[in-house]
């Protein structure tokens, strides 16, 4: 059985379906599972994982190349990429990068990762792959043997799909401008599967949502409401525990807080949320941040670390924000609806909204 590897440079963190490198590598991934090709491929970025779930899908063969990992967690890695991508195991074959990682860099191994697909490879598929970037200069020194198929080429043009546009002071809705007594939970974009989702319900979603990114703030927003539960995240919280995050900030004071940060390729929040009154909020254990210097830091707990935050050389940012946070997820359902207002940026985001809850809708621009 030929091997094929279906190859994309990083592409933006917000795609939707109609994106020409979505198009080409889901038709790609079906002329490699027609021809009865096994496609390698791997995990870490949408550009392999698309791929992943793709074939599962079309009933193909995978072989998964995987980060390095200990023999006797390998295994359990396997198992737990075949149920979050919903692959059948007897058609995946499994290889491990034995290269480690650089300690101070988690995403060492890509390069590692990369030399694998190409020496396991017999045909080379690029679909979007940046001029002068690592694969073309891979793709110009093909090993003895191997071909290259470039029918589903094409230029390689990331679009990002969110707002790029800030609020302003001055357009913010009077009616949003006395909320001193509320936390408020902004949410944003997730990049890639929301919290306990899998991998698999993304990416099918993602496949059929041609215009707007399946995991946009406001749809985000919605899923909160259709649940009545605020998940915990534990990304760069110390002590590691999942914890939700509000403000104490109205939304006045929090546009400054609005800013895209580019470290991350996201918005550090955005104009959806929910707002839970102060009190409210307190029978629920929700409690202020403690914002603490490096020698405080240190003495902490993984469970008080859970509720404080490290200052750097400067206070910088966080201490404006006001941060409250809850150990855990945080839920909605035992609260009236009377101590909850709901966050979007357009009015004509309100009525779709509404369906959902029986709490106020609020748009930031009137």
């Amino acid at each position: 059985m030929a091997r094929v590897a279906i190859l994309n440079s990083r592409q933006t963190k917000t795609p939707v379906g109609s994106d020409p490198w979505i198009q080409n590598t889901l038709a790609a991934v079906d002329h490699a599972v027609t021809q009865g090709w096994q496609i390698v491929s791997s995990i870490g970025l949408n550009t392999w994982e698309l791929t992943t779930w793709a074939t599962g899908v079309c009933g193909g063969h995978l072989f998964m190349v995987l980060p390095p990992t200990d023999s006797n967690q390998q295994v359990q890695a396997q198992r737990g990429i075949l149920e979050d991508f919903a692959l059948n195991p007897q058609g995946v074959e499994w290889s491990f990068v034995d290269r480690p990682p650089r300690p101070e860099r988690r995403k060492s191994w890509w390069a590692a990762r990369d030399e694998s697909v190409l020496r396991l490879a017999d045909v080379l598929m690029p679909v979007s792959v940046r001029p002068g970037g690592r694969w073309e200069n891979l793709l110009s020194q093909p090993k003895a043997g191997q071909t290259i198929d470039d029918r589903f080429r094409i230029p390689h043009a990331p679009t990002p799909h969110h707002e790029r546009s800030r609020i302003h002071p001055e357009d913010l809705n009077s009616q949003m401008r006395d909320w001193g007594h509320f936390l408020i939970h902004w949410t944003r974009s997730c990049h890639g599967p929301w919290p306990g989702e899998k991998s698999a319900q993304f990416y099918a979603d993602l496949a059929a949502s041609p215009g707007v990114y399946c995991r946009g703030a406001l749809l985000t927003l919605k899923r909160i409401l259709d649940e009545q539960l605020i998940r915990g995240s534990a990304w760069k919280i110390g002590g590691g525990r999942p914890v939700v995050a509000l403000s104490a900030c109205t939304p006045l004071e929090a546009l400054p807080l609005l800013r895209w940060r580019a470290r991350w390729s996201r918005w550090a929040f955005e104009p959806y949320g929910i707002a839970i009154q102060r009190d409210a909020a307190m029978t629920l254990g929700v409690q202020p941040v403690r914002y603490v210097t490096e020698e405080g830091w240190q003495g902490l707990s993984s469970d008080e670390a859970a509720l404080a935050h490290r200052l750097g050389q400067s206070e910088g940012f966080w201490p404006s924000e006001r941060e409250w946070r809850h150990r855990g997820a945080l839920d909605l359902s035992v609260l009236p609806s009377s101590a909850i207002r709901v966050i979007v940026r357009e009015p004509s985001e309100v009525a779709a909204l509404q369906l959902v809850t029986e709490a106020p809708v609020f748009s930031m621009l009137p």
